[in-house]
């Protein structure tokens, strides 16, 4: 590794955060400086990488957070942005940058990360195992209930992104059975990057939701609240006439709703590193929110 050093958390270093956006460019066609910029890439996102000539060859990043299983919280990282460039592959840079971050955290019980195909055998390499994420969706349609004034979120707009925040720091999980929090950033993330025109404010619940409708499916991203919330009221107010099926992509537990469990297939693949004795629950889904 001649000329290559070892580096992490090097976010007010311009250079390197430079060099790191360009090649999660190249890698996932995304970028992280806007996400720094208005302040969400905190302490919490740690980068390891390897540094060529003041250019990042190789990264995994480390996300600290906790998860709630069953009510109790289990202090957790979620590993992401796992990337090499082009021309360093195959030298077995990810496995050292591995290596290092499962060194610097073997006191944390709970490890997780979401692969793609083509490298869900070197996960297991480190004591990964798979685990089945299922979907969850109801029938719905419209009833004659009374829906809820709302209005739209901006994820371009910084007085609303700081109105997300506010109210993402305080928020309530949106289930004990299986869910995270601490995860204000990675919401930061997807209201900026992923999801800046679907975020919706409902004031008489109090709750920002981020969904979508595709066809007759509305697809409910998060719920973003400090308390219960009344879903009925919520699929009311964001469903239309033509509203027949709801998709939650987190993990629902709202005793109202009849759900359809399905095996969760999408193009990463969920592995989990447990070094304690822990009950999972046989169905959940991680929120899509908090993924990395």
């Amino acid at each position: 590794m001649d000329h290559i050093i070892f580096v992490k958390d090097f976010k007010e270093n311009d250079v390197l955060r430079r060099s790191f956006n360009q090649l999660a460019m190249e890698t996932f066609g995304i970028e992280f400086e806007d996400w720094y910029v208005k302040g969400y890439w905190t302490k919490k996102y740690i980068p390891y990488s390897l540094v060529k000539d003041n250019q990042i060859i190789a990264n995994v990043s480390v996300n600290i957070l906790t998860i709630l299983i069953n009510g109790d919280e289990v202090p957790a990282i979620q590993i992401g942005t796992v990337m090499t460039d082009e021309g360093y592959r195959n030298k077995g840079y990810s496995r050292l940058l591995m290596e290092k971050v499962l060194e610097d955290y073997s006191h944390i019980p709970f490890m997780y990360l979401f692969a793609n195909d083509t490298v869900l055998d070197f996960y297991p390499k480190f004591g990964f195992r798979h685990m089945e994420e299922t979907i969850f969706s109801c029938n719905y349609m419209v009833t004659n209930g009374c829906p809820a004034s709302f209005g739209k979120l901006d994820g371009t707009k910084q007085e609303d992104l700081e109105f997300i925040y506010k109210k993402a720091l305080t928020r309530k999980p949106n289930s004990a059975l299986f869910s995270t929090t601490g995860t204000e950033e990675l919401v930061m993330f997807y209201a900026i990057k992923i999801f800046p025109q679907n975020c919706y404010w409902i004031a008489e619940e109090e709750a920002i939701v981020m969904c979508q409708h595709e066809g007759s499916t509305l697809h409910i991203y998060d719920i973003i609240c400090n308390r219960e919330v009344n879903i009925t009221t919520i699929l009311d107010t964001m469903t239309t006439e033509e509203t027949r099926k709801i998709t939650f992509h987190f993990t629902p537990t709202f005793e109202n709703l009849t759900y359809t469990k399905k095996e969760f297939s999408d193009h990463s693949t969920f592995f989990i590193r447990i070094t304690q004795e822990l009950d999972m629950p046989l169905h959940f889904k991680h929120p899509i929110t908090s993924q990395a």
